[in-house]
């Protein structure tokens, strides 16, 4: 079950909505706003769920991300990016994705469904 989010994102209004949305749909959540933030908030706190651009101030951190995951295969993932051309890396690494913009409807319902699994 899905209880923990750690949200990687450096657009700080959209950080901002994400936190506010799903902290209102009970979930504990934390923020980062690049990769080392997220990596010492991975050490200290339980975290199921990333939620994660795939671009942090214009660099590709989907090689951090497939650390991350190998380090913690239980940890689910959910990548978004604005950027067409990706999508064939995501899907080759196997993360479920969400072109922005999306609705947050969309990452909800995907969220119950790794609670379901």
């Amino acid at each position: 079950m899905v209880k923990n989010i750690l949200i990687i994102e450096d657009e700080e209004e959209l950080l901002g909505l994400l936190q506010y949305s799903f902290e209102i749909l009970g979930y504990s959540v934390k923020t980062a706003k690049n990769i080392n933030e997220a990596k010492n908030i991975l050490k200290d706190k339980k975290t199921d769920l990333i939620i994660s651009d795939i671009f942090i101030s214009d660099k590709n951190i989907m090689e951090e991300i497939v650390k991350i995951r190998e380090i913690n295969p239980k940890i689910k993932f959910i990548i978004t990016t604005a950027f067409d051309e990706v999508e064939s890396e995501i899907k080759k690494n196997k993360f479920d994705y969400f072109i922005k913009p999306y609705k947050i409807e969309k990452i909800v319902s995907k969220i119950k469904s790794f609670s379901d699994n």
